[in-house]
């Protein structure tokens, strides 16, 4: 309590113990007064960058919700690439062998693709050519989505871990 109030209110007709109680209770207020102001702005900050997280949080997630919706879309896949091979046969005589204009017999589609780290390697028939090149689009669609989850899914991580903590009491 300040003796300058005490004094002030003593000078003011009051008692001194008048005065000094209600120095000390408006002292006491007044630092009651200034904490809790202090504690509203630094709730407010922390209020408010909680949302703004939350809020980019809130959209991530969803993108990530839209991802899984397109991920159940997709149908049958398989990983690779699809190559177009002409050979040269060994006998004499036949087209491939041809001194003027040879031609190779073919194509033949061959499919390569490395699954549990092992390189595999088949042929595909003409007719499910078609089929084959769908799945590897999927398959391609397929990685792009999971790609783009996993850098969602990051960038929330990296939210969640940016936003203030809030200081005990």
């Amino acid at each position: 309590m300040s003796h300058r109030k005490v004094e002030w209110r003593a000078q003011a007709g009051r008692s001194r113990a008048t005065a000094r109680s209600q120095a000390s209770q408006s002292q006491e207020e007044w630092l009651e007064n200034k904490f809790e102001k202090e504690l509203a702005v630094s709730d407010s900050i922390y209020t408010l960058s909680d949302m703004e997280t939350n809020q980019a949080i809130q959209k991530i997630e969803r993108k990530i919700q839209a991802i899984k919706a397109k991920l159940l879309e997709l149908g049958p896949m398989r990983p690779g690439s699809v190559s177009a091979q002409y050979n040269v046969c060994g006998k004499p005589g036949c087209r491939c062998k041809d001194p003027q204009t040879p031609r190779r017999h073919g194509p033949y589609y061959q499919l390569n693709y490395v699954y549990q780290g092992k390189k595999k390697s088949q042929f595909i028939r003409r007719e499910n050519l078609k089929q084959v090149r769908q799945e590897l689009a999927t398959y391609k669609k397929f990685r792009q989505l999971t790609d783009q989850w996993i850098g969602l899914a990051l960038q929330a991580a990296q939210l969640s871990l940016k936003s203030p903590l809030k200081p005990s009491p």
